[in-house]
């Protein structure tokens, strides 16, 4: 009598798991069959091993109403992983230059242009710069800019090279960076100035890049072209001529012509020669003529003291 009631039970018990196996489809029946695979029939089919199926299948049954309109809720989780996933690789698709400066994802704007996030390749990271937008057709990445003296510009070889300042304010925007950005040699240069009486003059250098840390950031510039004469490049005098010079500090004394530290004399860091007919790097002093802000004007056969410069470049048209 204990022998067929367990024999009827495990009869149930087949019948029952056969059955189980039979209904379940999908991807969830052959995972759920890995339990009862000893139970369920098997046949073999074009290579693939499947279950058998009992009976024949009825007709499908009519569609259900639509269900209702869904909505995009972002979990917590996903809008970290978003904020994370754009602090590591956003920077990638942020803009290479100045060309198209925009408005809406500036960090300030004013009434030249404002700050912008560049992507530097070799950095592989962002630099945070100021894009002159309407100057001479705009597009310029500024890196120098003085206008009341309250950035000390009597600095040091690591500030030179870093960059110092705030680029929206006065600031220098590093030689590492500008040598970076006009490396490939295909930028020009503008220099635009007001002097102590208000008066604006701009010089334009159809070529202008800056060599690597390993030639002290040589200065390579030429083309002239603008109202104020050119003291930059190449001044009559060759002894001041600014090309082809390597970059001065207090610290680092690169001058070639010169037997005395320029940028200890002149209160600046610059591509000095002997020591120079430009300067406008050296100390902010708008009543005082030494040694000042200067840059000399060849027409007019005298130096002019600036109390705004700005210098930029940008990618030839």
């Amino acid at each position: 009598m204990a022998i067929a009631l367990i024999l009827a039970s495990s009869l149930v018990f087949m019948t029952t798991k056969i059955a189980q196996c039979q209904i379940i489809d999908g991807t969830f029946r052959d995972l759920y069959c890995q339990q009862c695979q000893s139970l369920c029939p098997m046949q073999q089919s074009s290579g693939q091993t499947e279950l058998t199926r009992v009976g024949k299948a009825g007709p499908p049954g009519p569609s259900g109403p639509p269900g209702p309109v869904g909505t995009v809720d972002l979990t917590s989780v996903e809008r970290m992983v978003d904020r994370k996933l754009n602090e590591k690789v956003g920077f990638l698709f942020a803009p290479r230059n100045c060309d198209n400066f925009f408005e809406e994802p500036a960090k300030s704007v004013n009434d030249t242009g404002g700050l912008v996030d560049i992507f530097i390749p070799s950095y592989f990271d962002t630099r945070q710069v100021y894009c002159d937008a309407t100057t001479d057709g705009g597009s310029w990445i500024v890196f120098q800019r003085r206008m009341n003296g309250q950035v000390d510009f009597y600095r040091d070889w690591t500030d030179y090279v870093t960059g110092f300042g705030t680029p929206n304010r006065e600031f220098w925007l590093g030689l590492e960076t500008i040598h970076q950005l006009t490396k490939t040699g295909n930028t020009e240069l503008r220099i635009d100035m007001i002097d102590r009486k208000g008066i604006q003059y701009y010089a334009k250098y159809s070529s202008f890049y800056v060599g690597p840390s390993s030639d002290k950031y040589r200065l390579h510039v030429s083309g002239y072209s603008g109202n104020a004469t050119d003291s930059f490049a190449q001044p009559p005098h060759p002894a001041t001529r600014h090309d082809n010079q390597r970059f001065s500090t207090r610290d680092a004394d690169h001058d070639r012509a010169s037997s005395r530290n320029c940028a200890i004399i002149r209160k600046g860091g610059w591509w000095y020669n002997d020591c120079q007919w430009s300067n406008l790097n050296g100390k902010y002093d708008i009543i005082n003529d030494w040694p000042g802000v200067v840059w000399y004007h060849g027409t007019l056969g005298r130096r002019l003291y600036m109390k705004y410069t700005e210098m930029k470049f940008r990618r030839k048209p």
